[in-house]
């Protein structure tokens, strides 16, 4: 399949599963979408989900770019829950992302796609550090411990959005007093 090929694919993937989740989107309608065969929609992906996953890497990268760029990281303990909130929101907006908490889908994704954001959030904490920002006892190691530990209750899909985003803000309260 050509790279033009595959970008309208993933097109009309993302399209039928936005517009009606995982469950109710078939290959099919993906192909018909697409203008192409299903056999030719088997030959790129070998299943509905390996086609799913790739759409969500794609929207998952999308988000974290435009969030990123959405905040302004010169104050450390806003910006950190901007970006967390920012992440709390989409999962609960985009149906695409909301896949990340689904029982059935979200463990696989969770197991599955990569989180490159804690290295960039860490190498943010060495810049505000270097800035004089945040002080010379809270460690990259802690930092990264306590990125890691949202990261796990996020993955864990088992504590609610809104507990996660008190806890982060009663951590961020207490690294950052005002």
């Amino acid at each position: 399949m050509s790279a033009a090929g595959k970008d309208e694919l993933l097109e009309a993937a993302r399209s039928e599963f936005e517009a009606k989740g995982y469950k109710a989107t078939s290959v099919a309608a993906i192909a018909r979408r697409a203008g192409m065969a299903v056999g030719t929609v088997y030959l790129r992906y070998p299943s509905k989900y390996e086609l799913f996953r790739e759409v969500y890497a794609a929207v998952n990268r999308e988000q974290k770019t435009r969030l990123r760029n959405s905040i302004d990281w010169s104050d450390p303990k806003r910006a950190l829950v901007a970006w967390l909130e920012g992440n709390i929101e989409a999962l609960a907006s985009d149906p695409i992302l909301a896949a990340w908490r689904d029982g059935a889908l979200g463990p696989r994704l969770r197991a599955e796609v990569a989180s490159p954001e804690v290295d960039f959030l860490s190498r943010q904490f060495e810049t505000w550090r270097a800035e004089g920002r945040v002080t010379a006892e809270l460690s990259g190691e802690t930092v990264a411990g306590l990125l890691g530990a949202f990261d796990v209750l996020d993955r864990s899909a088992e504590v609610e959005p809104p507990t996660i985003s008190f806890l982060l803000r009663a951590v961020m309260d207490s690294l950052f007093p005002e």
